[in-house]
């Protein structure tokens, strides 16, 4: 009987062990060493989120909303230790002025050392880059203005938005007449925080062209260094994806292949990159899988474990102070499918932990997740 009653016990503690497995993988709620993973939803129907985290730890959220050739963008803030976002406030001052068929365009945020937003976007015919940032005051936005207008180029994706120590502000593009392999990258730079803009230059060739519908990404490292990811298109079959590196005044240092990928068309990609005190990583998709690496180590890079049911798309990354980066992708078919969201924490030496959230819930359809980490080492999800 003494050791029935052994058995039962065992059996009970055993079941509520897996059940706590369970909900782990389930709800994308995860530990670490203390780390929490949350997972939450942006605004009912936004889609693309971009997020970004400010001095005090409010999250700041701005996400897309409307048809696919004129939305708007919306901004909202969750402060620490709240569990519900703020009223939505209207980024762009000119009604219907985004593009949003996504993954690929709606806007890109950055935050400055002084808790600043600054938000990029794009509308098409005539193709115009736009750009605003948040009023001295913080309680709005400043009215949109025009960094390029064209008539002849085509813009097919966001542009992306990067600021430095310094307070410079740099707006990256690509465009082009005719086919990806003759595209270039563009640069609008601020050197007063986003009040004025030098005129517009090009910074790449058209040797390595620039896919049309896959998305660039921008982040300044501490001493000032910038990195651009975007995905070439040489010859209009070589879509691997790339990684440009600019020095303190704006010179192009190197542009190297990331992860080459020979495909005969525009795959519709996104990609992100994280900086933080261990280094700056760059997140990316080649033939349906998700990759990482930090920025000085391309050839090692690292992906999460298992079989994806579909195509693993979207990576989006962030890294906290102990140096541990959370990866989150969607796991869905076709171009424009957000698919299911999926989760992987890696350790500081870029190793899988056991800590995942896999299925968690339908990314919306042309959208993707975003990810920031707090300083307490948790990470916050958002799609």
């Amino acid at each position: 009987q003494e050791r029935r009653k052994l058995d039962r016990l065992v059996l009970s503690w055993t079941s509520i062990v897996l059940g706590f497995t369970i909900v782990l993988g389930c709800t994308g709620v995860g530990f670490l060493r203390g780390n929490q993973v949350t997972i939450v939803r942006m605004p009912e129907g936004g889609r693309m989120p971009r997020a970004v985290i400010d001095s005090q730890e409010t999250v700041h959220l701005v996400f897309f909303q409307g048809v696919i050739s004129s939305g708007d963008l919306w901004h909202v803030r969750r402060p620490l230790k709240v569990s519900s976002w703020s009223q939505s406030e209207q980024v762009n001052s000119q009604p219907h002025s985004v593009v949003g068929f996504g993954p690929i365009d709606g806007g890109q945020v950055v935050i400055d050392h002084r808790d600043r937003l600054h938000v990029v976007w794009f509308q098409s015919d005539p193709v115009r880059i736009f750009y605003t940032r948040t009023n001295s005051t913080g309680t709005g936005f400043e009215k949109q203005r025009s960094l390029w207008t064209q008539e002849e180029m085509v813009v097919e994706t966001s542009p992306t938005v990067t600021v430095g120590q310094d307070g410079r502000v740099l707006v990256f593009w690509h465009a082009g007449v005719g086919d990806d392999a003759s595209r270039s990258m563009y640069l609008a730079t601020s050197n007063n925080g986003g009040a004025a803009f030098e005129p517009v230059r090009r910074v790449s060739t058209s040797t390595f062209g620039a896919c049309g519908c896959c998305s660039p990404a921008a982040i300044t490292d501490a001493a000032g260094t910038i990195y651009l990811s975007y995905r070439g298109a040489s010859d209009n079959v070589q879509r691997g994806q790339r990684l440009m590196t600019i020095g303190k005044m704006g010179e192009t240092l190197s542009d190297k292949m990331i992860h080459p990928w020979q495909i005969n068309g525009c795959p519709v990609s996104t990609t992100t990159l994280s900086v933080s005190l261990r280094g700056t990583r760059v997140a990316w998709e080649t033939q349906g899988q998700v990759y990482f690496a930090d920025v000085t180590q391309l050839n090692a890079a690292v992906s999460p474990q298992g079989v994806a049911r579909h195509r693993r798309k979207n990576p989006a990354i962030a890294t906290n102070t102990q140096g541990e980066t959370l990866l989150a992708w969607g796991d869905g078919p076709g171009l424009r499918a957000g698919g299911r969201l999926n989760w992987q924490l890696f350790n500081a030496d870029a190793r899988p932990s056991r800590a995942h959230g896999s299925d968690l819930g339908t990314i919306p359809s042309g959208s993707m997740p975003t990810v920031v980490a707090k300083l307490d080492g948790s990470f916050f999800v958002i799609f």
